[in-house]
């Protein structure tokens, strides 16, 4: 191969990769962005009072592990744990039962209410 077409192969190569990582720039801040900006992270979203914290917290309250709040509510322990996590939420006749349970209103599980 000659030199000329060595150093054309390798413009285009560097091209490539210039296209490539400029289309792609922006993940590294969506999935590192607890890491770059902890102060903004923490009170945005790790402050919020979500659903699962206050099920969580109820829970502890009243020494309740999530296997025994599951065998309460009628559910699976994986079900409990997405709660809390976040991950999933329950329907309205679980919501219900979750409020009936620990003596709180909707609101207050929603977090509309202290």
């Amino acid at each position: 191969m000659s030199a000329e077409r060595r150093s054309f192969v390798r413009k285009e190569t560097v091209k490539e990769k210039q296209k490539f990582f400029s289309d792609f720039y922006y993940i590294p801040i969506i999935l590192g962005s607890q890491d770059i900006f902890p102060i903004l992270w923490k009170n945005t979203v790790m402050d919020k009072i979500t659903f699962g914290n206050r099920l969580k917290d109820l829970r502890k309250e009243r020494g309740l592990g999530q296997v025994q709040l599951a065998k309460e509510l009628g559910v699976g322990k994986s079900i409990v744990s997405l709660w809390e996590l976040d991950a999933s939420e329950p329907t309205l006749s679980k919501l219900i039962a979750i409020s009936k349970f620990f003596k709180v209103s909707i609101d207050y599980l929603a977090g509309f209410e202290d």
